[in-house]
């Protein structure tokens, strides 16, 4: 048994089944577009806090000396007014110094592939997996007057 549409009845199925794969395009580039963009506007407000922690002599002159004590006790002060979920300081050699959800990571390497940029001197924003999973990560050099 075969039922016959009337041209009113198929022009609408049409137009639904049009309108409906074009609002699902729109609203999938909408969503790819808003995710970039917070992308962006977290990595961003991300590297620069990265960067003024960087700045910190205090926290120079600690990571110089290798004082995880002393880069500990200024990154909790930070870590209490910060916005961050976790902060993570390394050495030029890419060890841990300071991680703020696991301590017991400290002097285990850095994990990610994201370091060499940020040893060159670069700040760089990544998405990476770490210690902690995936996660959306700004990284800023600390270096002394010296570069060092």
């Amino acid at each position: 048994m075969q039922i016959k549409l009337s041209f009113q009845i198929k022009l609408f199925l049409c137009l639904v089944a049009f309108s409906s794969l074009l609002l699902t395009l729109i609203g999938a580039y909408t969503y790819y577009q808003l995710d970039a963009q917070l992308h962006r506007d977290l990595g961003a407000r991300a590297q620069v806090q990265a960067r003024e922690i960087a700045l910190i002599p205090t926290l120079i002159d600690t990571v110089k000396n290798n004082d995880t004590d002393g880069i500990a006790a200024l990154m909790n002060k930070i870590r209490a007014s910060s916005d961050a979920s976790y902060i993570v300081i390394g050495d030029n050699h890419t060890m841990h110094l300071y991680h703020s959800e696991h301590s017991n990571l400290l002097g285990t390497p850095m994990i990610g592939g994201d370091n060499k940029e940020v040893l060159e001197g670069k700040s760089i924003i990544s998405i990476r997996k770490g210690g902690i999973g995936v996660s959306l990560r700004s990284k800023a050099p600390i270096m002394d007057e010296n570069n060092q």
